[in-house]
C-alpha cells in the first residue's frame, strides 16, 4: 500500500520539491523512505525529465519458454531416448538453446518421458528418538551410532 502511494505522488513531490525548495528529509519522512533514495529519484528526474518508476519487488518468475523448444526436448527424446541432463546438453551443443536442466526434466515430466525416483526423495539423515535426560540421550547417541 505504501509503495503505490509512493509511487502515485512522486510527482507531486518533484514539483513541489523542485519549486518551493522543500528538503529532501521532509519528503523521506512523509513517504516513509530514506533520503538518499529520495536523493535519487530527483536526480534521475532532473536527468531524464521523467518520472522515474519503480521496479516491481521479488525475484522474476520462473522463465516460459516456447513450443517451438518444448517440440525439440519432445523430438529428442523420441529419438535418442536419453534423459534430462543428455538432452539439454545436446540442446545447447547442437541448437545453441540456453535451457536448464530442470526445466527439461519438468516438461519430461509433464509429458510422462521420465518418472520421478521415490528413492531420491528420502531423508538422509535417519530420525533419532531421544529417551530420557540430556546425558542419557549423549551416550545412546554414541553407543549407538559409533
Amino acid at each position: 500500500m505504501e509503495f503505490i502511494k509512493f509511487h502515485e505522488s512522486m510527482e507531486t513531490f518533484k514539483l513541489s520539491s523542485r519549486y518551493h525548495g522543500l528538503s529532501t528529509a521532509y519528503a523521506a519522512d512523509k513517504f516513509d523512505v530514506t533520503q538518499r533514495r529520495i536523493q535519487q529519484l530527483v536526480k534521475e528526474y532532473k536527468d531524464t525529465r521523467k518520472t522515474p518508476t519503480l521496479k516491481k519487488r521479488g525475484r522474476k518468475s520462473y522463465r516460459e519458454y516456447s513450443d517451438e523448444i518444448v517440440d525439440l526436448i519432445k523430438r529428442s527424446w523420441k529419438k535418442y531416448r536419453m534423459g534430462a541432463v543428455a538432452i539439454a546438453e545436446r540442446l545447447r551443443e547442437v541448437h545453441d538453446v540456453k535451457i536448464d536442466n530442470n526445466f527439461v526434466h519438468m516438461i519430461m515430466l509433464e509429458n510422462n518421458m521420465a518418472r520421478e525416483n521415490d528413492n531420491k526423495k528420502v531423508r538422509k539423515k535417519p530420525w533419532i528418538r531421544l529417551l530420557g535426560t540430556r546425558s542419557e540421550n549423549r551416550r545412546n547417541f554414541k553407543t549407538k551410532f559409533l
